[in-house]
């Protein structure tokens, strides 16, 4: 998948953490952030008819978690994990997760690295 910008959402529960991610995809020329989530339910049905190409998602989130989230998505985009708990890492990347990163994001390169290995 090459593209001049790849569409991405972010879902996660965390207000404050939505505005750093938020801030340093639009760091990033090659993303273009179309909208964030606080509630996974309603991020559901929105994905599903945004059809973004990546998700940038949070393991821990109310009502559902981030491996739950993906099962119940209707296409497969490319999923992003973002948590502070590193030791889930090897689980998300048996549960199809195809990058994940740990929380506090340092920098928009921490993003941008995890990306262009798979784009």
């Amino acid at each position: 998948m090459t593209k001049e910008a790849y569409s991405c959402v972010c879902i996660d529960d965390d207000k404050l953490f939505i505005e750093i991610i938020s801030g340093k995809i639009r760091q990033l020329d090659f993303l273009d952030l179309i909208a964030c989530y606080n509630n996974p339910m309603t991020a559901l049905v929105k994905v599903d008819q945004l059809r973004p190409d990546i998700i940038f998602l949070d393991v821990d989130l109310p009502e559902i978690n981030g491996f739950t989230f993906m099962d119940a998505l209707d296409y497969k985009p490319i999923i992003v994990m973002m948590t502070s708990h590193w030791e889930q890492e090897e689980h998300a990347i048996k549960k199809g997760v195809d990058a994940f990163l740990t929380k506090p994001l340092k920098s928009a390169e921490q993003i941008s690295d995890a990306l262009f290995k798979l784009l």
